[in-house]
C-alpha cells in the first residue's frame, strides 16, 4: 500500500520489458496491441499561470498537432475558472477537446456549480472533481451533471476501483502505472473498466503506459506533460507525432537510460 507500491510497480514494469524482450516482440504486441500509435493530450501544468498566458500555451499544443488538452482548475470562484476555460476555448477553437482537473478540489456542491459553470463553453471531462473516498458523492455528481467524470491516479490497488466502477461513479478510468502496480495493476483496472463500459486513460507515464493503453479493448488516451517530458534521459525514446505517441518497434517497451543521462544524474548501474 501507499509509497510500497512504486518500487513493486517499478519491478512489474521490468518483468514486462523482459518477457517482452524474449518473446522478440515490442510490448504493446506481446501485451495484445495491434498498434504503435496512441492518443495523446497535452497535459499543462498551469494552475499558477495568469489568465492571460493560458490562450498562447495551449495554442501552442494545438499548433504542434495535438486535439485534446488538459487545463488544472480550483481553489478559484466559479467565475473565475470558467473565464479560464473561455480563454483556452477560444484559442484552441470547438473542435480540441478540453480536460479539466481539480486535484479533488470540492465538495459535491461545489464540484456541481462550477462544472455547470465550466461546461458553458465546453469540457470533455472533468478529472477528480472531490475526494477520491466520496464513492457516493461521485454517483450523485455523475448523474448531475453533463462532462464525464475521470479519476482514479491516487488509487493503489486495482480493486480500489470496484467501488466506483460498480456504483456507476466513474466515467474514465484513470489508473497512475506507479501507484496501481505497474503494468499489471494497469492491465487489471482496463479489464475491469471493460466491464463496466467504462473507457480507461492512464495518469502519467506516457512512455508506458501507452503500450497498456494500446492492447486496451477500452484504450481511449494518455497523458502527456510537456514539462516532465522523460525523452531527454531516455535513447531511442518514443515520440510524439500528430497528437500520438509513436512506440518504438524494438522488443520490450523499447527504452534505454541514456548514458549521457546516467552521468548527469549519478545513476550508476546498467541499463
Amino acid at each position: 500500500l501507499g509509497m510500497s507500491a512504486w518500487p513493486r510497480s517499478a519491478i512489474d514494469v521490468a518483468l514486462w520489458d523482459i518477457k517482452a524482450q524474449a518473446a522478440g516482440q515490442p510490448l504493446y504486441r506481446f501485451l495484445g496491441g495491434e498498434t504503435g500509435r496512441v492518443q495523446a493530450y497535452a497535459s499543462s501544468m498551469d494552475a499558477t499561470h495568469e489568465v492571460g498566458e493560458l490562450a498562447a500555451l495551449h495554442g501552442e499544443y494545438v499548433d504542434d498537432g495535438f486535439d485534446a488538452v488538459k487545463t488544472k482548475v480550483g481553489n478559484r470562484s466559479p467565475a473565475e475558472d470558467a473565464e479560464r476555460v473561455r480563454t483556452i476555448r477560444d484559442a484552441v477553437g470547438p473542435d480540441v477537446e478540453i480536460f479539466t482537473d481539480a486535484n479533488q478540489a470540492w465538495s459535491v456542491n461545489e464540484a456541481i456549480r462550477t462544472v455547470d459553470a465550466l461546461d458553458a463553453h465546453g469540457i470533455d471531462w472533468i478529472e477528480e472533481p472531490i475526494s477520491q473516498f466520496d464513492i457516493q458523492g461521485h454517483r450523485r455528481l455523475v448523474d448531475r451533471i453533463r462532462p464525464p467524470l475521470a479519476t482514479g491516479e491516487m488509487l493503489n490497488r486495482p480493486e480500489q476501483f470496484l467501488p466506483l466502477l460498480e456504483s456507476r461513479g466513474i466515467d474514465v478510468a484513470q489508473p497512475d502505472l506507479i501507484r496501481a502496480g505497474g503494468i499489471s495493476g494497469l492491465r487489471e483496472i482496463a479489464t475491469l473498466a471493460h466491464r463496466h463500459n467504462v473507457p480507461f486513460a492512464p495518469h502519467f507515464y506516457y512512455a508506458i503506459s501507452a503500450h497498456v493503453a494500446s492492447a486496451a479493448p477500452n484504450g481511449k488516451i494518455v497523458e502527456y506533460i510537456p514539462e516532465y517530458d522523460i525523452a531527454p534521459l531516455l535513447e531511442n525514446p518514443p515520440t510524439i507525432e500528430d497528437g500520438e505517441v509513436v512506440l518504438p518497434d524494438r522488443p520490450g517497451h523499447g527504452y534505454r537510460i541514456d548514458p549521457a543521462a546516467k552521468d548527469e544524474y549519478g545513476v550508476s548501474f546498467d541499463g
